[in-house]
């Protein structure tokens, strides 16, 4: 079984008080919600860049540089932020990975776009809503799944199924987005196992 889908993110991060809107990328892993809150700068993200100011129930603007994008957010978490928007440190924006599963929503945003709300911050309060959206089509397979053909010159795989951005179970009891063809397979059994059930003459080829 080979799996379909792929997904496109939209994002972007609106100034409130300015009417402004800033291109912004999701970074992988980064959960898909919407936010609204003020920003409070927490320069590169280190633990005690987040001791000087309260950051519970704000959004957490960080400068990219040494730590990994997912030790910054985890901080940013642990801190009670509610979402952390990184900015470059050269030119441009940049699409980032969490390396997993994050707590809280993370977007990248250009070099000049955080100097922008850096500048703003000094002189007034900003808050931020943030919008999002993926958009995901399924008739295309998706990028790690088997296209054939298989060893031999066959075909395979012989059939697929949704295989990305599938909302399952994970452990301690919690759901999550998931891909692979294991996400897929389990549609295909699942689908059989109804059709064995009305039809229990069926061959398997049938």
């Amino acid at each position: 079984v080979g799996a379909v889908g792929n997904g496109r993110y939209f994002a972007s991060v609106e100034v409130v008080s300015e009417n402004k809107t800033l291109d912004a990328n999701t970074m992988l892993f980064s959960p898909l919600t919407n936010v609204t809150g003020e920003l409070v700068y927490a320069e590169l993200g280190y633990p005690e860049n987040f001791s000087f100011s309260n950051f519970t129930g704000k959004i957490a603007l960080i400068k990219r540089g040494i730590l990994t994008f997912e030790e910054k957010v985890k901080n940013a978490y642990h801190a009670g932020a509610i979402g952390a928007i990184v900015f470059n440190n050269e030119f441009g924006n940049f699409h980032g990975t969490l390396g997993n599963e994050s707590r809280i929503s993370a977007f990248s945003i250009s070099q000049e776009d955080g100097k922008y709300l850096l500048d703003l911050m000094n002189r007034t309060t900003v808050v931020t809503r943030w919008n999002q959206a993926i958009v995901i089509d399924y008739d295309s397979v998706y990028y790690f799944s088997s296209l054939g053909p298989g060893p031999g010159y066959t075909i395979k795989p012989d059939i697929v199924a949704p295989g990305y951005h599938v909302n399952s179970t994970t452990r301690n009891g919690k759901y999550g987005k998931h891909a692979g063809t294991s996400i897929a397979t389990p549609h295909v059994s699942g689908a059989c196992a109804l059709l064995l059930q009305l039809h229990p003459d069926w061959t398997p080829g049938m």
